[in-house]
């Protein structure tokens, strides 16, 4: 059921053009859990040394995950971050 929703997820922000931080790190976060999972299972003798290279392209779809969030961090106008200083020309505040 979470293959299919996750499935799902990236297909919406595929058809979307655009992708949102917290769904890129939720799938992050859970492809390199389930690789960890199986190398774990596969360490304590619950499954095959096949495991954790059948799971291996878990892994690598984590690392570039965590690759996009770190190059795409957004950047905070310096207004914006500074409780009491004025929105830029043109710009409502918060």
């Amino acid at each position: 059921m979470f293959v299919l929703l996750f499935g799902l997820g990236y297909l919406w922000a595929a058809a979307a053009g655009r992708a949102d931080r917290l769904f890129i790190t939720l799938a992050a976060v859970g492809k390199l859990s389930f690789f960890a999972l199986l190398v774990w299972f596969w360490a304590v003798g619950a499954l095959p040394v096949r495991a954790p290279l059948v799971g291996a392209g878990d892994l690598i779809f984590g690392i570039l995950f965590l690759a996009w969030l770190y190059g795409t961090r957004a950047e905070v106008p310096a207004a914006h971050r500074l409780p009491g200083r004025a929105a830029e020309p043109g710009r409502q505040p918060y």
